[in-house]
């Protein structure tokens, strides 16, 4: 049961960190396009 627990914590972490890059790619992008306009 706790391992259980633990590894959807990481999951959970892990999320967080992929959604965080993923933000940053996408605001990354974003201003790109605004520089070319």
């Amino acid at each position: 049961m706790t391992v259980k627990v633990e590894r959807k914590k990481s999951d959970k972490e892990q999320f967080s960190k992929r959604m965080k890059a993923y933000a940053e790619k996408v605001a990354k992008v974003k201003e790109n396009k605004k520089e070319e306009k």
